[in-house]
């Protein structure tokens, strides 16, 4: 069992570097979902979530962040979310 503990993966994410990077995804995350249900204090704080453009480029911006443990299921969740993002420009693009 305390092996398991100490697999590679492990010890590669209890870095301060890891726990740093998480905050702020959570932080952005919080974030961008008050600008999407339109709060007033992120939307006068964070106006370019105001655009499509704006949120398609913060959208990328986080996804570039997840996959730093190069692990299958964060690279297909930084995909998902880079092509979002990506859409997001496209249709807000005028």
């Amino acid at each position: 069992m305390i092996d398991r503990l100490l697999s590679p993966e492990y010890v590669e994410n209890t870095s301060g570097y890891f726990y740093i990077l998480v905050a702020f995804l959570v932080l952005f995350t919080i974030i961008l979902t008050l600008a999407e249900y339109r709060f007033v204090w992120a939307r006068h704080n964070f106006m370019f979530l105001d655009t499509k453009t704006g949120r398609g480029f913060f959208i990328i911006f986080i996804a570039l962040m997840i996959p730093q443990n190069n692990n299958g299921v964060a690279i297909a969740m930084s995909v998902i979310a880079n092509l979002i993002g990506l859409l997001n420009i496209i249709v807000g693009w005028n």
